[in-house]
């Protein structure tokens, strides 16, 4: 039987180009089922070792300088390896250091069958939480504690090459056949292992016995303060004599325990209930957390079609699919989907790695056969929610049950409603109860297509007509098209790099007649040329052999002309959005959005037997600014929660004297020099995590940049930015493989991913108070409704936003990390006017000590 060599190396870098070098190689070499040989070799590169690579590896120079250089172990390491299979995790780096290197030192015809286990496992395990060899190994509950050691590495990668055969075995002959063109048309010879599984499992005297899982189960009883729990009490007693319940803690927002305590006694008192939850990543935590500590009769995750695979589009894609004329990353999503679709019941993408996800490959491929109607997973589980005792769904997904779902069963309205985020939730219904245009891509389209129709032989008398209607749409969309640049030009920036800009138009603008009535035209063509289709299903077929998609979109955009039309212009606005490149508009989209919400939504939230909404704590609500005023919740009855403590449970430091000091500070930016010299100064302070919180993934861009120009702060601490280092989930493996550890994020990517670092000390930076720009389109129209000047809506809208984008903060830090100090770059918690509000709407909360 053929050798097979499991290798991996550690190097300098991934660049050879740039003249990085092996600094560990090491291979496990099996021959029928038997691990023959294990060799591990320090290589010494001839030039520094990167520190970031140190604190990965724990190699520095010291370690190898008395290695030997691979141009002198070259011929043993190509004899090693030379007629054996190639089999490395992630063989792109691998295969292509060794082949390079042994070319350069005369070892010229290495040209190994290769499999990369990396690809083998997205295809094999698409379920698994990531494809690194940390997160394999917990997927097959291997150990592993040496990571980023070469041998270690090898030794790991052996048993999952075993474990991804053991997969094949148990794939059925119609999956594996169905699966096996991709992979045969992938650039190596990962198919050796679905052809021949068998040769590449190990014997079972050599199989790491995997380790029992140690689970801490609980009794059935959360131990939990009796303050969260009298608490929850309180609200069902609240509830239970109103039915419609809007409930706040004036400090902070409300403790996540305090609605699980309310969820518990719903659940113990037998009552089926629906939770939104503010986003659908959330969900699956939350069905965790009850199926983990409550028997249930049945639970239901609600999500929008687009969170399932639709089955009829991808047997279709998988019939015209071309194999020879695809991507790498596309034959690996697709194989990866024949072989989940044989395992899931569910058919939710929440079940396999979002990498794997093959909604954007259908929507591109086959647009106009992802009808609801045909989409059985999301049609079983819509059914299945029926008789649920528990739905969850989050807060996108139920504002689309309020707007476009309106014929569901009255059964699932005999539950209570949750939502656990009263602001948050108000986001979410604008956004689905705002309509949107692309103005210049229907342009693009329409004049295309009337183009292409124009040359086509067969087309009818009648089709001649569409043309011609075809053709007046065009003009419409184009002079639409060019007023709304018009508009935008005052918007304008002039940095040359693509720049997304918008332009508010004011419910008293001409501007907002003239959409209207435009809108309107084009509405009454749209009519027209559907007639015209619904008559001439040849016509159909011919524009479909043109564009795919363009007639599937064609009738979605009925609903959007029809809804912008209707909208009552005093409950709503406009918004004009583009992309400007050098001076020229791009993506040109007119936006009607919803700023008061028809009655419609909160009649559809009170067919409910009892709705309880959680607010987040923004006290604006009490002044009638707030969800109250927008999403019309006047028959809403408000509980305030007794007031738990006086004391502040967070201490933060605003280090006036560096903020302040104009001699260094010559630009004023979010994250600046000031600030970077702070931290050189402070590191003796530090523990071995900072994380550096701001306002949007640019700073934190900006942010890495600047201290990545301190050799200081090099030295001591990796760094890792979001938008600079790669995924959230990766920046959190890779800052505890490489403490200490700086990392960088806006504030909006921690509350929205929820991330953290159990168990790990933190130092706390937050660059700037989360205050919102006057200039963004709903401020201008929420301070135009509310008849105020720019002066009032500060106070009235953007201060109370800021306090409670602050609060939402703290908490989140409070609740989820263990924090040493917490550092405020931002002197107008002192300095302005409004300080002193600041400071006491925040006191209960936060206490600001300024620090020399």
């Amino acid at each position: 039987m053929t050798k097979i060599a499991i290798v991996d190396i550690e190097t300098t870098g991934p660049r050879i180009d740039e003249g990085d070098q092996i600094i560990q190689l090491a291979a496990v070499i099996i021959e029928d089922g038997l691990i023959i040989h294990e060799h591990s070799m320090l290589i010494n590169p001839e030039r520094d070792i990167p520190v970031h690579i140190s604190q990965l590896t724990g190699i520095e120079a010291s370690t190898v300088a008395k290695a030997p250089t691979f141009e002198k172990v070259a011929g043993l390491w190509y004899e090693r390896l030379n007629d054996c299979v190639f089999v490395a995790h992630n063989l792109a780096l691998d295969l292509t250091f060794l082949t390079e290197y042994f070319n350069i030192y005369g070892f010229d015809n290495f040209k190994p069958k290769a499999l990369d286990t990396v690809k083998l496992a997205k295809i094999l395990v698409p379920q698994a939480q990531g494809f690194n060899l940390n997160d394999l190994s917990e997927y097959f509950d291997l150990p592993f504690a040496n990571a980023h050691d070469a041998l270690a590495d090898a030794q790991l990668t052996t048993q999952l090459l075993h474990h991804l055969a053991l997969e094949v075995k148990m794939l059925d002959n119609v999956t594996l056949e169905r699966i096996l063109p991709f992979v045969e048309a992938l650039p190596n010879d990962e198919a050796e292992l679905l052809k021949h599984p068998d040769h590449y499992l190990l014997k079972e005297e050599v199989v790491v016995k995997a380790q029992e899982k140690i689970v801490n189960v609980s009794e059935g009883v959360i131990k939990q303060s009796n303050k969260h729990q009298q608490l929850a009490q309180l609200i069902i007693e609240k509830a239970h004599q109103e039915k419609l319940l809007v409930v706040e803690d004036i400090v902070a927002p409300i403790n996540p325990t305090v609605i699980k305590r309310l969820l518990e006694e719903i659940i113990d008192q037998g009552q089926a209930f629906c939770f939104a939850t503010r986003q659908s990543s959330n969900l699956n935590d939350w069905r965790s957390f009850i199926l983990n500590y409550f028997s249930v009769e049945k639970l239901v995750v609600l999500k929008n079609a687009r969170h399932f695979i639709h089955v009829a589009a991808f047997e279709q894609l998988l019939k015209t699919y071309k194999i020879e004329h695809a991507n790498q990353q596309e034959l690996l999503v697709i194989a990866a989907t024949i072989n989940w679709l044989t395992q899931t019941n569910s058919g939710d993408f929440a079940e396999i790695n979002q990498e794997l996800n093959i909604q954007p490959i259908l929507v591109k491929r086959c647009g106009r056969y992802l009808s609801k109607k045909t989409h059985k997973f999301y049609q079983q589980m819509i059914k299945n929610s029926y008789a649920a005792q528990i739905v969850l769904l989050d807060h996108r997904f139920l504002t689309e049950l309020t707007r476009y779902h309106r014929d569901i069963s009255d059964s699932f309205f005999e539950r209570w409603l949750i939502v656990d985020n009263l602001s948050i939730y108000t986001k979410a219904v604008r956004q689905t109860y705002q309509d949107e245009l692309a103005v210049s891509e229907w342009f693009t389209k329409t004049r295309l297509l009337a183009d292409h129709l124009s040359y086509r032989e067969e087309v009818s008398q009648q089709a001649s007509h569409f043309i011609k209607q075809l053709n007046v749409m065009t003009k419409l969309l184009n002079d639409l098209s060019n007023y709304c640049q018009y508009l935008l030009e005052g918007e304008q920036k002039t940095q040359p790099t693509p720049s997304k800009i918008e332009h508010y138009v004011s419910m008293k603008d001409t501007a907002s007649q003239y959409f209207l009535d435009s809108i309107d035209e084009i509405y009454q063509l749209h009519s027209k040329l559907a007639k015209v289709l619904k008559a001439d299903i040849t016509l159909i077929n011919v524009i479909n052999d043109i564009d795919k998609k363009w007639y599937y979109q064609f009738n979605l955009l009925e609903e959007t002309l029809y809804h912008m039309i209707t909208s009552k212009l005093s409950q709503n606005y406009w918004v004009l959005a583009a992309e400007s490149i050098q001076g020229q508009f791009f993506h040109v989209k007119i936006i009607n959005q919803a700023l008061i919400i028809d009655d419609s939504h909160v009649n559809y939230l009170e067919r409910f037997n009892q709705v309880i909404l959680f607010s987040p704590g923004d006290y604006h609500h009490l002044q009638k600014n707030g969800s109250y005023q927008w999403l019309q919740l006047s028959n809403f009855k408000y509980f305030l929660l007794p007031k738990q403590t006086s004391n502040a449970s967070v201490t933060i430091n605003v280090p006036i004297e560096y903020i302040l000091d104009k001699e260094v500070e010559t630009e004023k930016s979010e994250f600046g020099q000031l600030q970077r010299i702070y931290i050189e100064d402070n590191l003796e302070n530090y523990k071995d995590y900072l994380l550096i919180l701001v306002n949007s993934k640019t700073a934190a861009q900006k942010a890495y940049r600047m201290l990545s120009q301190s050799e200081l702060i090099r030295s001591r601490y990796s760094l890792h930015a979001q938008g600079v280092s790669g995924s959230l989930k990766k920046i959190k493996r890779r800052a505890k493989e490489m403490q200490p550890s700086i990392v960088i994020m806006s504030w909006n990517a921690l509350l929205n991913e929820q991330w953290c670092l159990e168990n790990e000390l933190f130092e706390i930076f937050i660059t700037s108070l989360p205050f919102n720009s006057p200039k963004m389109a709903s401020i201008q129209a929420m301070t135009e409704y509310l008849t105020e000047d720019i002066e009032a809506g500060f106070h009235k809208i953007l201060l109370p936003q800021m306090i409670q984008n602050f609060k939402f903060i703290v908490s989140y830090l409070e609740n989820n990390f263990q924090l040493n100090t917490v550092n405020l770059f931002d002197e107008r918690v002192f300095t302005k006017y409004y300080s002193q509000q600041v400071r006491e709407q925040l006191e209960d909360l936060v206490k600001f000590e300024i620090c020399q």
